[in-house]
């Protein structure tokens, strides 16, 4: 009789609904209950383990550790206390071999232990420690024995007899049952016996303080490092000066002392009765002869090991068929493109480090960690293997690991994709042996949890689990590491991780089995068959099925015995690879060709080897049939295999089908701009157009719920149709019962295609809500086309999905990272956050009203922010019930077939025409012969070489913003089109922003990410922008470009936030293309991508596709493009991923290059403007403001008291003196004719001296004047040598003044002294700037279709009843304003202009100090003479900026070093931004040196003649935009448009650029900011009024006080101006600006010999 039993591999495929639900509601329950304390924590504690500190265990939970803790129960001595005499000794103790010398291989063989005393009597008691092994010294054979205790001093050892030759028989007494009882009473009372530190720093401060799983109670507060995820409990006692979150490492501490009493001691001596063989009182070998009857089957009922070595090679017994890797070459073929993931203590990282130096392919990269602690990692890139290895989270014994790297390893698998490339080797025992087991069996629980999670989301990763190993054993190391220890923790892990699908290595029985001594890093030999053990696994899975006798031996009627009862329980024979029995050790399958219903290739012979008969076995003895499933389970094996489950998980189960989870129940909508009436109707309107049919009783068992495999449907009409018609098809959805559903809700994708023809189309599916559906198909090619229908989401995941986005808007979390100095912090940000008492920063956008919100650091200012990084998203989100309905390749993205026919023929068109109806569907468009073919009318060409694109692109400028789907077409166009060299900009990778040009052709192509939400895993802050402020930022036109792509990060949150965001995005958008309608705008619609049981949770198709209907519907009326990546992605025959793959990239990118803007198309747009601006009008603009004719200060930002004490300081500073008695007549003012100036000195000086000359001023009646306030400027110089240097004033307030020249160069020098005004023109200039400051008068024009006006603006306008348009920048405060057009709204306005200047401000008494040749810049006369040399050495500027990115800011005379730089650097290509000439921006490049040199002019007041609206930019905003860094260069010059108004406002602008400027140093120290001073200019009676050089002097002398503490480096525009041979020019003369040049080029490329940058004015030296 033959016996067949088969086992087969449902564990873990997926979960039945009572053992999954059950299970998953333990692991949600457990962290709904657990809350991680406070950080700074006062507790009384226990001197335990205090596992109390730990996440409270389930009820089941805490039933499974009683029952582990009791499977670990261990005999002790009847009477405690007795004297040593009376221990175990293992010298006069002995063993028996039972039976004859000779044995066979098959059979048991049994050994008898008898236990004396060191008195040499017989132990009465079992609990004494031994370990047994049969070995084989010659063969290098060894297994391991199974010991009973009998518990009265004897014992049993089973060995089974695998080979032939004589064994040895060896037995260990490792500890007496004394020493057992001392182990036990450590764990309990003295757990902290290995202590641990930590070592906080900050700065130069450092200290070390205990860290423990808990501390003793005192009164020394703590640091709680309890693991949120987890509740594995970690503390230090807090330092007493720093805080808890300087914590840099954790390192091991002493093993304490003294342990045990003098009697305990006794137990635990070497040689004596620790870890000493027993003797056998006969024979201690055997020989074990070949098998009788020539079997070497294993009886069932016998002890079989895990394995045993031969020839030192290790053989499992576990059907494991174990391959030889005795080179490199053969584990690199076996590793080919897997992932190796390594956690655990150092017995795990002898993996790593044996594959490194056994497999030189694998390189290993240096991530400078400490060396055994790691992380390490090793890569073969040609062969894309990857291996790694993370120590586990504390307790550790390392001596120092950095804190970021103590990990759990549940929390790592939890970050673990996995899938069928993917290894995972845990490895964790040998730091917890001096814990109480407790602790270990919480850590199990939690890598258990993490493990099944990680299975049920991708059953096919290999899991390997080590088991615990013997080691050497001292005194001190019996007491803390004793491998009682290990081996109580073996016991617990096999048990735990029994009922999970995976592999446990048993490195206990490999160690003890071997014939080398025992080391807790077993050695090279054993690690090396470990590796082999591991990289013989294939991904198998074996569970049991009852199935009948089959009683002939025969293969053919074997095989069909088999598959008779397979076919009634519906399971199929594709995937069965054979099996072994007792009567059947080999099988092979081997593959023919037979029908079957489930396959054309099926196992039709089975091939018995060594085929016996033997009528007396028992049924069922058939001991392994390795079966797999496919994933997708029929409804009869779902039940075969639930009838399993309740035996596998009933430890899990819990009575709760459902979580009761703290929800945030909105998304925080208010904190955002209140929406306008319109907008409220409009959101309204379109989330009823989301509206979607859910089941009609919610809640019902997951059987009714849609089937896909056996739901159908059926195409309308005859298997032959035509080009032009409509195919119709219908559906007929069913649930799990084989029942027709009554009610739709499913979401259903469709596409038409035909795969010869690489063609396709998507269809449209209409929902009856009645579980039927229909689709509609457009028929647009000729020939054979296949139907596929899939349904994506069933009705009830829709449910689940959309209760997601309205209860766990947060379920994907983002961080920012705060830094100052060497002090950085971490806190969480969202666009909402849990209402708590700890503070917020703000970072709502000032602009659009986007909120975003971040804890505010304990430590830092919200302003350190510089990185904004994606979180983690949560698990656990699904009740049991609920993650039914997300099943892969079950319920999820599963094709639905037909009844019938599936394709049908598509004839030519009917009478000769392709014309589409109207009344049918028409799609976006389709593809043929994997080409794009649109329906709107566009001519897609192909561009199929880069030259074709480079001849579209020719001297456009293409904007890219978005997501990474945008990021993907500028990648395209880099990689496709080498004539686009791409610009290193030193941004993150993946994050950018990129620019990429062909200076040539002027083609320019940027892309730049959108603002928060943004999953990218590390943002800078300042690269945090939003798309309508970048596209206000646009001036557009004709040879603009703007693509749009934005949706994947915004699945997560409630479709109302994507609303809001495409709000902004298109009232930007409308504006641009109002104030350029030719500009071409083109926005990408949401695509399908692969789905898994996580993406599903937070990037479902179905979210996609919601943000799909509302992005379609909010640009109906808006001239753009929609590029319909849904349906290009769905219409194609490759699989969906969220990044689509290159060839529709391809066709996106030819759509792009295609698209025209006609003249038709312009007048159209013009027609809707007005309903557009109805719908879509911004919140309220218009201000009725009484408004003082002043300069409006009180209209900016209100300064803080610091700030408000500083200007008081500097409006002090620049007090001017005046005449003593104001009005005097005109005769009595200065008179420079009359004046003269006097050399102190010899004739004949030094270089290095100092040049002293006396002025003394006369009026027009050759009198001394008797009071001060003249405002003179000096200058010595050489013609000759065309050098010149400024001279220092200094007024003695009598009509007095001195000059001091400084001497500096050999040869004649001459004095000149200039009068620019007299004091009493000094006078009246003060009173034009606070009297008259609307002097000049500025203007803007306003457009909106044909209609167009201009009104004046100004800082402050006078008070009127015209209402006024605000354009007050949100973020510095700075006031504009400009009179509200009468029929324009306030959002039209398109272009500043410079107005008029106003003229008669003078009265005629006042007109008399502003004569030119007479009292205005005229020089007073003298002389002297003195020696000087100069030299300067030039630097090659193209080598001096290889690599910088220079940032021009500022008015005209910052425009001038960008003329000079672009003149006389030929390699420096200034590209065409189509901007205005003399306003900019500019921008040049050397794509050789990667050089970028940009200029942008400041934001009103500017006395351009036009400027763009979307031009003014402040600088302090672009200084918070710019990353900064070693290759950036800051050049800002502000002055010359600020003359006219009073210095306050001068005051307040640079007080804003000021703090930008340390916000940037702060992030990027290493940046160089430079700062130009105003200088003199040319001066006439008008000129003066307005831009007197004595306006420029007060504003000098602001610009150095209030820079004289940051580090930047202030250019003397002033000395450098006045110091030179040629006349004064506000804009200076090119020798002047090379000058200039030169000196900026020497701070970026300092002399070596000079090692820090020196200044040339008063400021202090710049650090380097």
């Amino acid at each position: 009789m033959t016996a067949c039993l088969i086992f087969s591999s449902l564990f873990l495929q997926k979960l039945n609904f009572q053992a999954s639900l059950t299970f998953n509601q333990i692991q949600n329950s457990i962290f709904s209950v657990f809350k991680t304390p406070e950080t700074f924590l006062l507790v009384k504690l226990n001197h335990t383990y205090c596992a109390h500190l730990g996440q409270e265990p389930t009820a089941e939970e805490a039933r499974e550790e009683i029952h582990l803790v009791n499977s670990l129960s261990w005999p002790g001595p009847l009477i405690q206390g007795l004297p040593y005499q009376f221990s175990s000794d293992p010298v006069q103790s002995y063993f028996v071999i039972r039976g004859p010398a000779e044995q066979h291989v098959g059979g048991q063989l049994v050994v008898d232990v008898h236990m004396l005393n060191f008195l040499g009597r017989s132990k009465k008691h079992g609990g004494d420690f031994l370990v047994a092994r049969l070995h084989s010294p010659e063969l290098k054979a060894g297994v391991v024995g199974q010991v009973h205790d009998h518990q009265n001093g004897n014992y049993t050892v089973l060995f089974p007899l695998l080979w032939e030759g004589v064994v040895k028989v060896e037995v260990t007494m490792v500890h007496p049952s004394e020493a057992v009882v001392v182990l036990k009473k450590l764990t309990e009372e003295q757990p902290d016996r290995v202590s641990f530190k930590s070592v906080f720093r900050s700065g130069s401060l450092s200290e070390t303080t205990e860290c423990n799983l808990c501390l003793p109670n005192t009164d020394q507060p703590l640091c709680n490092y309890t693991d949120p995820h987890t509740g594995e409990p970690w503390y230090c006692y807090k330092p007493k000066k720093l805080d808890c979150d300087t914590r840099i490492m954790h390192v091991k501490g002493d093993y304490k002392k003294n342990l045990l009493t003098e009697y305990e001691a006794q137990f635990f001596q070497r040689r004596v009765n620790m870890k000493v063989p027993i003797h056998s009182s006969g024979m201690d070998k055997v020989t074990v002869l070949h098998a009788e009857n020539g079997t070497t089957k294993m009886d069932s009922n016998k002890f079989i090991p895990s394995g045993y070595y031969y020839h030192d090679s290790w053989r499992p017994l576990n059907g494991t068929v174990m391959l030889q890797f005795n080179n490199s070459s053969a584990i690199i073929e076996c590793l080919k493109g897997k992932i190796v993931h390594m956690f655990g203590d150092s017995t795990a990282r002898q993996w790593f480090e044996y594959l490194h130096a056994f497999v030189p392919e694998l390189k290993h990269i240096n991530l400078y960690t400490p060396r055994k602690v790691g992380p390490y990692m090793a890569v073969d890139s040609g062969r894309n293997i990857m291996v790694t290895y993370r120590c586990h989270g504390p307790p550790i014994r390392f001596p120092a690991t950095p804190s970021p790297e103590s990990r759990y390893i549940a929390n790592e698998l939890d970050g673990i994709r996995g899938g069928p490339n993917v290894v995972v080797l845990v490895s964790i025992w040998a730091h917890f042996t001096n814990f109480p087991v407790d602790v270990y069996i919480r850590r199990l629980r939690h890598i258990r949890r993490a493990v099944v999670q990680l299975l049920d989301r991708e059953p096919a990763t290999l899991v390997m689990i080590r088991s615990p190993n013997l080691q050497e054993l001292t005194f001190e190391i019996s007491l803390f590491n004793s491998d009682w220890f290990s081996q109580q923790q073996d016991i617990v892990l096999r048990a735990m991780f029994r009922e999970v699908n995976v592999q446990i290595l048993d490195a206990w029985e490999m160690v003890l089995a071997h014939r080398l001594p025992h080391n807790v890093h077993p050695p090279p030999i054993i690690i090396k068959d470990t590796m082999a053990f591991i990289l013989s696994q294939d991904k198998v899975t074996v569970g049991f099925v009852d199935m009948p006798v089959c009683n002939d031996a025969k293969a053919e009627n074997i095989f069909n015995c088999i598959e008779s009862s397979m076919n009634d329980k519906g399971l199929v024979w594709s995937n069965c690879e054979g099996f072994s029995s007792d009567n059947c050790n080999v099988v092979i399958a081997i593959r023919r060709y037979k029908k079957f219903p489930m396959r054309d290739q099926i196992l039709t012979n089975l091939s018995v080897v060594n085929p016996e008969n033997q009528d007396d076995l028992a049924p069922q003895q058939i001991k392994a049939l390795v079966w797999r499933f496919p994933n997708k389970l029929n409804f009869q094996a779902s039940l075969t295999f639930n009838q399993i489950q309740n035996s596998i998980f009933s430890v899990f189960k819990t009575p709760e089908t459902f979580l009761l989870v703290k929800l945030n129940h909105t998304y925080c909508a208010h904190l955002g701009q209140e929406p306008t009436a319109e907008e409220v109707r409009e959101e309204s309107h379109l989330l009823n157009s989301l509206s979607w049919p859910e089941p009609l009783i919610p809640g019902l068992p997951y059987q009714f719920s849609s089937d896909p495999a056996q739901s159908y449907f059926v195409i309308r009409g005859p298997a032959e149709q035509h080009v032009g018609g409509q195919l119709v098809v219908d559906v007929h959805m069913l649930n799990f019962l084989g029942r027709s559903k009554k009610h739709g809700g499913d979401f259903l994708v469709a596409r038409l295609h035909s795969p010869e023809l690489k063609a396709g189309v998507v269809g449209q599916v209409h929902d009856h809500q009645d579980g039927n559906y229909t689709v509609l198909f457009p028929l647009l090619w000729e020939g054979l086309v296949k139907v596929d229908i899939i349904m994506v989401h069933p009705s009830e995941a829709v449910v689940v999905l959309k209760r997601l986005t309205e209860e766990q808007p947060d379920r994907v979390s983002f961080k920012s990272v705060f830094r100052s100095g060497s002090l950085s912090e971490t806190t969480e940000c969202n666009l909402c956050l849990p209402n708590t008492d700890q503070p917020l920063c703000n970072y709502t956008d000032p602009h659009t009203g986007e909120p975003w919100y971040c804890y505010k650091p304990k430590k830092l200012d919200c302003d350190t922010r510089i990185i904004h990084v994606k979180g983690s998203l949560k698990t656990n989100l699904l009740t049991e019930y609920e993650a039914q309905f997300f099943q892969s390749r079950v319920n999820m993205k599963v094709p639905i077939h037909s009844s019938g026919m599936d394709k049908v023929t598509v004839l030519p068109a009917e009478n000769g025409t392709t014309k589409m109806d109207s009344n049918k569907f028409i799609p976006s468009g389709y593809y043929y012969h994997d080409s794009w073919r649109p329906l709107n009318g566009t001519v897609v060409l192909q561009f199929n070489n880069s030259s074709a694109i480079i001849e579209c692109l020719k001297g456009k400028i293409v904007h890219m913003f978005g997501d990474s789907t945008a990021r993907q077409w500028f990648e395209y166009l880099h990689a496709f089109v080498p004539e686009l060299k791409q610009i290193n900009l030193y941004t993150p990778r993946r994050v950018g922003p990129y620019m990429a040009v062909d200076s040539g052709r002027n083609i320019m192509v940027t892309y730049r990410c959108h603002g928060p939400p943004i999953r990218f895993t590390a943002t800078p802050s300042p690269e945090l922008h939003y798309i309508a402020n970048e596209l206000d930022g646009i001036r557009g036109g004709p040879n603009v470009v703007v693509l749009v792509s934005i949706w994947a990060h915004f699945s997560s949150f409630p479709v109302e936030i994507y609303i809001r965001r495409l709000r902004y995005i298109r009232r930007a958008v409308v504006q641009l293309l109002d104030r350029e309608p030719a500009t071409l705008v083109m926005i990408r619609s949401p695509n399908l991508r692969e789905i898994n049981f996580e993406i599903s949770l937070s990037n479902s198709d179905w979210f996609a596709q919601q943000q799909d209907i509302v992005l379609r519907a909010m640009f109906r009326e808006v001239n753009v493009q929609i590029l319909d990546a849904w349906e290009m992605v769905l219409a194609h025959r490759l699989p969906h991923n969220v990044h689509p793959p290159p060839i529709i990239i391809k066709n996106t990118m030819a759509l792009i290059l295609s698209q025209k803007l006609n003249i038709q198309t312009i007048s159209a747009f013009y027609q809707i403007q007005n309903s557009i601006f109805l719908v879509f009008k911004t919140p309220k603009t218009v201000l009725l403001a009484e408004l003082n004719y002043t300069y409006c200060a009180h209209l900016s930002q209100q300064p803080t008291a610091e700030e408000a004490r500083e200007e008081s300081h500097l409006l002090n500073s620049i007090s001017w003196p005046g005449p003593l008695q104001p009005g005097l007549p005109y005769q009595f003012s200065s008179d420079p004719a009359q004046s003269y100036f006097v050399i102190r000195g010899p004739a004949e000086q030094h270089v290095g001296g100092q040049l002293v000359v006396d002025v003394h001023m006369l009026n027009f009646l050759g009198e001394p004047k008797g009071h001060g306030g003249d405002f003179l400027v000096a200058r010595l110089h050489s013609p000759e040598l065309k050098a010149g240097v400024v001279g220092q004033v200094h007024d003695h307030q009598d009509g007095n003044y001195t000059v001091l020249f400084p001497l500096l160069w050999e040869g004649v020098v001459n004095v000149e002294v200039t009068m620019v005004h007299p004091s009493e023109a000094v006078v009246v200039l003060k009173s034009l700037t606070e009297e008259q400051l609307d002097q000049v008068s500025f203007m803007s024009l306003f457009r909106s279709g044909s209609l167009s006006e201009t009104t004046e603006c100004n800082l402050c306008l006078p008070n009127t009843e015209q209402p006024l348009c605000n354009y007050t920048d949100p973020h510095t405060g700075e006031p504009w304003y400009c009179y509200k057009p009468k029929k324009l709204g306030c959002n039209n306005r398109i272009n500043h202009s410079k107005g008029s200047l106003k003229t008669n401000l003078l009265t005629e008494y006042e007109a008399q100090f502003f004569q030119s040749d007479v009292n205005i810049k005229v020089s007073i006369h003298s002389s002297g003479m003195d020696n000087v040399t100069v030299l300067h050495a030039e630097n090659a500027i193209t080598q001096c900026l290889k690599g910088k990115i220079i940032h021009m800011l500022g008015d005209s005379t910052a425009l001038q070093w960008f003329e000079y730089l672009t003149t006389v650097v030929p390699e420096l290509k200034q590209f065409n931004l189509y901007t205005p000439k003399k306003v900019g921006p500019y921008m040049a490049v050397d794509i050789g040196h990667n050089i970028v040199v940009t200029y942008r002019c400041h934001g009103p007041p500017i006395y351009f003649n036009a400027t763009s609206t979307p031009e003014l930019h402040y600088i302090a905003n672009e200084l918070d935009e710019i990353r900064g860094g070693p290759n950036a260069v800051v050049l800002v010059s502000i002055w010359s448009h600020f003359s006219t108004f009073p210095v306050d406002v001068y005051i307040r602008r640079l007080r804003h650029i000021r703090r930008a400027v340390m916000r940037l140093l702060n992030r990027e120290p290493a940046t160089l900011v430079v700062i130009r001073s105003p200088n003199l200019q040319e001066l006439d009676p008008e000129v003066s009024l307005f831009t007197s050089d004595w306006f420029s002097q007060q504003q000098d002398f602001v610009l150095r006080a209030m820079f004289r503490e940051v580090n930047v480096w202030i250019l003397d525009a002033w000395e450098m101006t006045l110091a030179h041979r040629l006349p004064h020019l506000l804009h200076p003369p090119p020798i002047i600006i090379k000058n200039m040049v030169d000196s900026i080029l020497s701070q970026v490329c300092p002399v070596k010999e000079n090692k820090k940058r020196e200044v040339a004015s008063k400021t202090p030296k710049r650090k380097q």
